[in-house]
């Protein structure tokens, strides 16, 4: 599971205009990259999969997406 979804993507990540021209399969490929990068640094501190998770890193993930 992504931890941003597109909205954060848009509103974090790559302007609403930008994303019009990018497939919809392909703006989720890549929420669900940054969201595996992200498990790689977060499981070495906390027990994965997260249950929940702050607005913070939705945030961040939307940045590195």
């Amino acid at each position: 599971m992504a931890y941003p979804d597109r909205t954060d993507l848009a509103r974090h990540g790559v302007s609403a205009l930008l994303l019009e021209e990018i497939p919809v399969g392909d703006q989720d490929e890549a929420l669900q990259t940054a969201s595996d990068e992200a498990d790689d640094y977060l499981r070495e501190r906390f027990t994965l999969p997260l249950t929940s998770w702050s607005r913070s890193l939705r945030k961040h993930v939307a940045v590195m997406a």
